[in-house]
């Protein structure tokens, strides 16, 4: 039989690199797209309902019913948001919107649109160390109407702009590690992310620092929050005598995984840290 196109709004990227991307997916040619320079209603009708929609993104979107609000307002928003509500319950045609996040990690715009949806998933890209993106992909359910919100997805982008799944996550963690007795600095750790088991390494280095004074130290943490360092170098210093004034201490989670934004707040890595 034939299959139920898919439509894809992309309305933020130039139209050439739309087609340059989409020529490069595995995915094949959307239906119809449109930039923030097109008038999509010119665009033919659509032959047949379409089994998918995504929105890229809601916050480019306009309405009617919110005025003369710009677009990416609060008004604006939360009106597309309604107006797609809408839509896929009258059409049964499941409606994907993607939106932009605030320098904290929230959803962008009024705090309502994440009621009015039935899923809100973040994909998240892990950092490096020296400040670069790692390969590494996260999916991850804050909101789940239709199963558990505790899934976590783990995928790797792969040269050609593709998520390629993870099915072993800890192999892929530790697919690098080099076994040598003189492992110093280095220790693996078994934590949980949502409802997932996973193994991954965790590398720290102090070194004496080269600040004078009062000057207590560098922490130049990556995987965990600074917050939860802080507090193991508390733990140490308190309980063990150890002390870390004038000293630089380097913490990082092999593989660009973030265990602050799950698994606790980082706890499940509590000791390989120590």
């Amino acid at each position: 039989g034939i299959v139920d196109p898919e439509m894809l709004l992309w309305c933020e990227t130039d139209a050439d690199i739309i087609a340059d991307t989409v020529a490069n997916s595995m995915y094949g040619p959307p239906l119809a797209f449109g930039t923030e320079d097109e008038d999509t209603n010119t665009k033919p009708p659509l032959s047949r309902s379409p089994s998918l929609v995504i929105v890229d993104s809601i916050q480019t979107m306009l309405c009617d019913a919110a005025g003369s609000s710009s677009a990416g307002g609060i008004t604006q928003v939360r009106e597309c948001v309604g107006l797609f509500l809408r839509l896929a319950k009258s059409t049964g045609v499941p409606i994907v919107l993607v939106g932009h996040v605030t320098k904290s990690g929230d959803v962008a715009g009024p705090r309502t649109v994440e009621h009015m949806v039935d899923s809100v998933l973040y994909l998240e890209a892990g950092a490096l160390i020296d400040g670069g993106t790692s390969s590494l992909r996260v999916l991850r359910a804050a909101k789940n109407r239709f199963g558990s919100s505790e899934e976590v997805g783990v995928y790797e982008m792969s040269s050609g702009g593709q998520l390629v799944p993870v099915s072993d996550p800890s192999s892929y963690f530790l697919s690098n590690r080099i076994e040598h007795a003189d492992s110093e600095g280095c220790a693996v750790s078994i934590v949980l992310e949502g409802i997932r088991t996973m193994a991954v390494e965790v590398q720290a280095l102090v070194a004496l620092s080269g600040g004078s004074g009062g000057y207590s130290g560098r922490r130049v943490v990556d995987g965990i929050s600074n917050s939860r360092l802080l507090l193991i170098l508390a733990v140490l210093q308190k309980r063990y005598g150890i002390s870390f004034h004038r000293q630089d201490v380097y913490l990082n989670v092999v593989g660009g995984m973030q265990l602050d934004k799950g698994s606790k707040s980082g706890g499940g890595s509590d000791l390989a840290v120590a």
